[in-house]
């Protein structure tokens, strides 16, 4: 008996250790919840800030490419140029005076700057030569009066293109095979007044795209496809009404003005 007592005392006394320190480690687990939550709490503000951070960024590359895609509004590209076409003449000159010849005209063009692209000359391929207009009307003359007639100079074709930033170009890239396809049906000449009614909805729902998703993420409205389709609908939109008058024309003329001004906001 005395045996057994003594092995229920030792056994109590463990028993008394082993609540002293559940008790003791009660403030523990209740400061390592705290701490966790604390954690979770911080975790979440942080994936909040990194999401708002990354809309804004995305807000702001889509804002710089659209500033640049606007720099470059008065520009074309002139591809096929031969090298050294020009002679001993600088390159500014040269197509100043060619350029009324390309397109059998007596408008005079005021020409900013033409030089080439900076990326190094290659055996048999010409670099692409860049124009800048001082006036926006006369570079919309030069690309619209460029796009049917078959231009050579030194038997070489000619052409003409607008000017867009890399990630433009990037984005049009992934329409290549429907202009394909639209090439090979002949649907990229369709012009006149009935081009024009068509054209003249399909600018109201891209400027109104413009307005309305424009807080939207990019997997539902992306700026730069919206804002390049908007660009080659109002060019071609100009272009169908060159050929008599329209209706509404002076109402879109004036919208791809303020558009091209960059006071867009106020066509609404």
């Amino acid at each position: 008996m005395g045996e057994m007592k003594k092995s229920v005392a030792a056994l109590e006394k463990n028993m008394t250790e082993v609540k002293q320190n559940v008790a003791a480690n009660v403030p523990r687990l209740e400061e390592a919840e705290n701490r966790i939550i604390s954690a979770e709490e911080l975790l979440q503000k942080s994936m909040a800030d990194l999401n708002n951070a990354m809309k804004r960024v995305s807000y702001l590359e889509a804002k710089i490419d659209d500033l640049e895609n606007r720099g470059r509004r008065k520009n074309l590209r002139l591809f096929g140029l031969r090298e050294g076409a020009e002679g001993q003449r600088p390159l500014l000159e040269f197509v100043r005076e060619m350029l009324p010849r390309w397109l059998e005209t007596d408008r005079s063009f005021v020409i900013e700057r033409a030089r080439r692209t900076l990326a190094p000359p290659k055996p048999n391929q010409h670099r692409a030569v860049l124009v800048r207009f001082l006036n926006f009307q006369d570079r919309e003359f030069v690309f619209r009066s460029t796009k049917q007639p078959n231009i050579e100079h030194d038997g070489s074709r000619l052409f003409f293109a607008q000017d867009f930033s890399a990630e433009t170009i990037r984005q049009r890239a992934k329409f290549s095979s429907i202009r394909k396809v639209f090439a090979e049906k002949g649907l990229q000449c369709v012009s006149g007044l009935e081009c024009a009614s068509v054209l003249e909805r399909m600018v109201r729902f891209l400027l109104y795209a413009t307005y309305w998703l424009c807080g939207q993420p990019l997997r539902l409205y992306d700026p730069h496809i919206n804002d390049t389709h908007l660009q080659e609908s109002l060019s071609w939109l100009l272009e169908c009404y060159s050929e008599g008058q329209h209706q509404h024309q002076d109402e879109f003329q004036a919208l791809s003005l303020l558009y091209n001004l960059g006071e867009w906001m106020q066509c609404f």
